[in-house]
Formats: structure tokens, sequence, C-alpha cells
């Protein structure tokens, strides 16, 4: 347990077919997407940063998410806040510019066809 924290492991696979992970998608992530978690009383939570407030707040872990209402502690939340959305958006951003040329190439060589018309479109 991290922090003392129980909790089962379940493997999800998001590449493989929704058929084979409906459960977790209609109980867990609707997105089918990982991470993702369920509460011991049926409350799903899923994407990274949602999940470590969820997971700090809910066990008191004023350690990593400080919990009080004075000014000082809603300033330390806003910064970790805006460093979690930063670093969300921007994992994102350099996956899809890693990946994006790879799946570009799949597709175009899929569906690229001899004869295709490629005449740029004008638009008047």
């Amino acid at each position: 347990a991290i922090k003392d924290i129980k909790y089962e492991f379940v493997q999800v696979n998001p590449a493989k077919p929704k058929s084979t992970r409906q459960d977790y998608i209609n109980s867990v992530n609707p997105t089918g997407a990982v991470p993702g978690i369920k509460d011991v009383d049926g409350f799903a939570v899923y994407e990274s940063p949602a999940i470590m407030t969820y997971l700090a707040a809910r066990n008191g872990l004023t350690d990593l998410y400080p919990s009080g209402s004075s000014l000082k502690h809603i300033k330390r939340r806003t910064l970790i806040d805006q460093y979690m959305n930063w670093h969300h958006e921007n994992t994102r951003k350099v996956t899809i510019g890693y990946l994006a040329p790879l799946f570009r190439a799949e597709i175009e060589k899929r569906y690229s066809r001899p004869n295709a018309d490629v005449t740029p479109l004008k638009v008047d």
C-alpha cells in the first residue's frame, strides 16, 4: 500500500476491443482510457490529476495536497493544480507529436489510391 492506502490493481488494456473491457467502461471510465479508480463506496474517478487530488483529500494527505482554507493553503493547492494541468496537457502534446506521424503514415498507406485526385480544393 502506498501511503497506507489499500488498493486492488486491475489491469486494463485500452488497446483491446471495448467488448473485452466493457465492465471497466461501464463502472469506472466511460472513455475506456486509463488510469481510473473506483473507491470502496463505488465512486469512480479518472484522469491522473483528479485521481491524485481525490485520494489526497479522501485520505487526509495534506503533505501532498493541503486542505486548509487559509490563503496559504489555497495558493499551495493552486500551484499544485497549475503544475498538474500543465503536465497533463504537455504530456498529451508530446505523445501526439510523437505518435501522430506514425499513425498518419499507416493511414496514408492503407487508404491511398494510386489514381486518387490529390489536387487541392480551391475555395472562392
